[in-house]
């Protein structure tokens, strides 16, 4: 029976992981006409349980085009014939325009875009990665491992996922199994979020500084000298005796000396044992020994 339930668990595993992986391309592809109150909905239903990690940026990574704004139609026959005198001027315009314009030398045909991705050296798309079956998560989740194993300290996404692959959904999901595992962590938060191998150099600054903090507290305790746990019954009521009628717990601590809860433990054993007497409660809390008058 042990393994026909570990079976129908990561069936059940992977159908939720399936089901996460549709339900966002399926918004993805519906976002040009989903509105916020829709997707409220669809994070508030059972559905949506699993996708409150995504980032609304990662989710729709583009904008609506702005032609679809600007091709929006328009209806009535002012408004049309408005339409065809701007195109009718905007053709004639153009006409000039081209007719003035140089014609470029054949050393400047480059286009622009090509130009400026050998300048500024624009970083290749990342390999596609397959996560929808637990084989291709583990793999998955294997190759980012061994990648921040073999890169100590802090690693940004965008450099992790240039040689592993993957959408940054994907990646999200992935650092977040590792870290549920205890094999990685995050340093810092939306772009400055960085992560590192569990136990590598980064990774293990902050438990060396807890364990530096410890050793102080340790020092500084030892300096300091311990109070005695116990206070002796017969000191108390000494001084008792000696200050006479009705006196405080500070008063006689300041001549017995220790802690004000050993204190209180020996002034219980008194008063049950009749040697003393009590009054008030809290702040104004009194004590006296029983033969004093009053």
């Amino acid at each position: 029976m042990k393994i026909l339930d570990s079976i129908r668990a990561d069936i059940k595993k992977e159908a939720a992981e399936q089901e996460r992986q549709l339900l966002l391309k399926v918004l993805q592809r519906r976002s040009g006409d989903l509105t916020l109150g829709e997707l409220f909905q669809v994070l508030g239903s059972s559905l949506g349980q699993g996708i409150h990690a995504v980032r609304v940026a990662e989710l729709f990574p583009a904008a609506a085009p702005a032609a679809a704004v600007a091709n929006a139609p328009r209806t009535g026959v002012a408004t049309q014939r408005e339409s065809t005198t701007k195109t009718t001027k905007a053709k004639r315009t153009g006409r000039k325009r081209q007719a003035k314009r140089p014609q470029p030398s054949p050393a400047n045909n480059t286009p622009r875009a090509s130009k400026r991705g050998a300048a500024v050296g624009a970083r290749p798309s990342p390999p596609e990665v397959s996560a929808l079956t637990v084989k291709g998560r583990k793999q998955y989740d294997t190759a980012i491992l061994n990648y921040l194993r073999a890169h100590p300290g802090l690693n940004r996404p965008a450099d992790i996922r240039s040689v592993i692959g993957g959408s940054r959904i994907q990646f999200r999901i992935a650092m977040d199994r590792l870290r549920a595992a205890n094999l990685a962590e995050r340093i810092g938060q939306s772009g400055a979020t960085t992560y590192a191998a569990k136990g590598s150099a980064a990774g293990s600054a902050e438990p060396q500084r807890t364990a530096k903090k410890s050793v102080k507290k340790r020092a500084q305790a030892a300096r300091t000298p311990a109070k005695p746990a116990h206070v002796d019954d017969t000191v108390v009521l000494d001084v008792l005796n000696e200050l006479g009628g009705w006196v405080s717990s500070s008063q006689i601590l300041g001549r017995v000396g220790g802690s004000i809860d050993a204190l209180r433990d020996s002034l219980k054993r008194l008063v049950t044992s009749g040697s003393v007497r009590r009054q008030g409660e809290r702040k104004a809390t009194r004590y006296a020994v029983a033969s004093a008058p009053g």
